[in-house]
């Protein structure tokens, strides 16, 4: 994914790199759970993504696949390259962080 590419996640549960030069879909990513959340780019190669169904998933923009699953309990409050940062549904078990 280069500086003239974004990526975007709906209800539908895809993603979806476009081109924004040209307007144009470039390609598709189908298999989250639920509603995208998140999206951030790891590196030029990786996306990352989380779903309304708790899901996090890491996808290879080279071959389209999901590389890792990890199911959160939590409640996402952030995603970057380095970790997911969630908290709980109850006041009591505070925060989880998942390094990437």
């Amino acid at each position: 994914m280069n500086r003239t590419h974004i990526a975007s996640g709906s209800k539908d549960t895809t993603i979806i790199i476009w081109d924004i030069v040209k307007g144009i879909c470039i390609t598709t990513f189908k298999g989250q759970g639920g509603a995208i959340k998140s999206i951030t780019r790891l590196s030029f190669s990786q996306i990352a993504s989380v779903c309304t169904e708790y899901t996090f998933k890491i996808w290879d923009l080279v071959t389209g696949n999901c590389t890792k699953t990890i199911s959160i309990t939590y409640y996402l409050l952030k995603l970057n390259k380095y970790q997911i940062i969630c908290r709980s549904s109850t006041d009591t078990d505070g925060l989880k962080i998942y390094n990437i």
